[in-house]
């Protein structure tokens, strides 16, 4: 028998490989996967520098070794994919018709390594091989539109591992040409929307220029209405969509855009698999949605359900699944939502635990330090609201100055920082009477309120904010500049505020104060008439179990019994003393009522 010579040699372990490797991918054996590298190598080393076979074995030897890795996760199989695939390009022409799909290979495969091992040397070489693919892939070819999706892909990773805006602004550019070669009807429109949404809702967290925040909502809600509720697709982009409306929420205050973020983060959860992966994120998105709503509407049904969804999300993320964290700061927060509802100081005191030992895990420089400030802030002045020790209010003032230190100009959340931290000043100015504390409130109000669209459902809330420090400024230096800023804060803010809006017996009740601080400090009548009218109309504004119902009742009483002018043959001396009864015997509704009215 005439033995084979090299070639023959070589074409059959070729052909035997491609067998082994075709058997694989119908039967997933890693034994054939092994056969089929085996045989490869050894038919390379028969084969020539300049045979026609080399090129293709090194291109199904790479193969091999990438499916190998699929199965078995050994990074050294990927090392040798990507190492494989260059040797390929290494012989192929620079005019040969398959190399832009082998630099599409070794490209996808860089990039696969970047995700495994984070070394930004992959990603740059992805980068790199997608910008030589476009070239060989002009205007007018197939596969142009799937090359600049790719290219931006890269971008947009790029920038979240190093943080550089110019990476976000390529991607941007990239995923929009893409879209314009997708037209309405072609299968990845809805994925280039989707991409091009993502980028810009980025660059808007980074930038904050609302204007991406609108065009991403708009591109996501096109994606959407691409894509059938059981489309691979579906569940991330009504996440992405319910994400964004949350974020414009929390910049506008307009409800319908929450009621819509719940709407479709249920839509994302229902439609994604049980145990997918981004499923905890989804929960913890919907959790707080629903704890939003619970501050808007106080039904307690939404905190329920909220502490269900964060519980939930916290069985999906194991010790050392990379979401643990941010769930479990979620869950920090529900001990001072819980307080809100029950009043009890044991939850209050829970959550300031919770919140003191996040910040220890969570030092300088840490992306979720911000919230958990924000978080211990907020309970460390409810606290100190209910037992007055200073500490308690100081500890608030340098968590929100920290906070504050950490929100640029642009931030979304700069003006409720600049609010809380003016609350907790003016606390501290009751406390201590300096004057700095104020100055510095006042300050901090005017710029939280220039931050503000005259639309926005806080706006009555930041106008009796600064109108309050002003007229506590006028009490102390009786300058009548402040007194009447204040009255006309105050109206603006009733102005804001139509019958039936959960502000204007607040509103009211402070212009009663306002007016009546003034006929003390000038005795004046005419002042003293107008505090009355506004307190009467106070009451009358009033839900019936309101905390403020008791204090508007006993200073109504105590405007009557201390100047005995206003007895007009309305109130009678038993009329009085009703009303000083009245405000004794008044119980008021829940702690969130109380809370509320203790934070403005």
């Amino acid at each position: 028998m005439t033995p084979l010579s090299w070639e023959d040699k070589a074409n059959t372990l070729y052909v035997l490989a491609s067998a082994h490797q075709t058997r694989n991918k119908l039967w997933n054996d890693a034994n054939d996967i092994g056969s089929a590298i085996y045989h490869f190598q050894q038919a390379l080393q028969l084969l020539p520098p300049q045979h026609p076979l080399r090129s293709a074995s090194w291109n199904k030897l790479s193969a091999c070794f990438l499916s190998r890795f699929h199965q078995l996760g050994d990074m050294q199989d990927l090392d040798e994919a990507c190492r494989c695939y260059r040797e390929t390009l290494s012989i192929c022409s620079p005019g040969s018709p398959n190399r832009a799909s082998l630099m599409n290979n070794l490209a996808s495969c860089l990039r696969m390594r970047y995700d495994w091992r984070g070394a930004i040397m992959d990603l740059d070489d992805a980068i790199t091989c997608h910008r030589d693919i476009l070239l060989l892939r002009p205007p007018g070819h197939l596969l142009r539109a799937r090359t600049l999706n790719n290219i931006a892909n890269c971008f947009d990773t790029r920038y979240q591992k190093q943080g550089d805006v110019e990476d976000l602004q390529k991607a941007i550019e990239y995923h929009r040409d893409a879209l314009s070669l997708r037209p309405p009807g072609h299968q990845d429109t809805s994925t280039s929307l989707s991409n091009l949404g993502n980028c810009l809702g980025k660059r808007y967290d980074q930038l904050g220029a609302i204007h991406d925040l609108e065009e991403a909502i708009q591109c996501n809600r096109e994606a959407l209405s691409l894509c059938a509720p059981n489309h691979t697709n579906y569940a991330s982009i009504s996440n992405n969509l319910a994400n964004r409306l949350q974020t414009r929420f929390g910049i506008h205050g307009r409800f319908q855009d929450l009621e819509d973020a719940i709407r479709y983060h249920r839509s994302s959860l229902e439609a994604g698999l049980h145990k997918h992966v981004d499923r905890s994120k989804s929960l913890n998105n919907l959790a707080n949605c629903l704890r939003a709503r619970y501050k808007e509407l106080g039904d307690s049904q939404d905190l329920a359900q909220a502490v269900q969804c964060h519980r939930e999300s916290l069985e999906l993320c194991p010790p050392g699944h990379p979401q643990r964290a941010s769930t479990l700061h979620n869950l920090e927060n529900c001990p001072s939502v819980h307080y809100e509802q029950s009043g009890s100081l044991q939850d209050l005191e829970e959550s300031i635990q919770c919140h003191r030992d996040a910040l220890l895990l969570r030092p300088f420089g840490h992306t979720s330090r911000f919230k958990t400030l924000i978080g211990l802030s907020h309970s460390l002045l409810a606290q100190y609201e209910q037992q007055s020790n200073l500490q308690d209010l100081q500890e608030a003032i340098r968590c929100n100055k920290e906070a504050l230190s950490l929100c640029w100009a642009g931030h979304p959340d700069r003006s409720i920082l600049l609010t809380d931290l003016a609350t907790c000043l003016r606390a501290r100015y009751q406390f201590q009477k300096d004057l700095q504390d104020l100055e510095e409130g006042i300050a901090h109000n005017e710029e939280a309120l220039s931050l503000s669209s005259p639309s926005h459902s806080r706006q009555s809330i930041l106008l009796n904010n600064l109108a309050t420090c002003m007229m506590t400024r006028y009490e102390k230096l009786g300058n009548v500049e402040d007194f009447e800023g204040a009255v006309e804060n105050f109206q603006r803010a009733l102005s804001s505020c139509p019958p039936g809006h959960s502000d204007r017996s607040l509103t009211l009740s402070n212009l009663g104060i306002c007016f009546e601080l003034q006929s003390k400090q000038q005795s004046n009548s005419h002042s003293l008439q107008r505090a009355k009218e506004y307190i009467k109309e106070a009451i009358a504004n009033h839900p019936a179990a309101h905390p403020g119902l008791t204090q508007s009742w006993a200073r109504l009483a105590s405007l009557y019994a201390d100047n005995s002018s206003l007895m007009d043959g309305s109130y009678r001396a038993g009329d009085i003393t009703a009303l000083f009864e009245m405000a004794t015997n008044h119980k008021p509704a829940s702690a969130k009522l109380r809370f509320k009215a203790s934070r403005v």
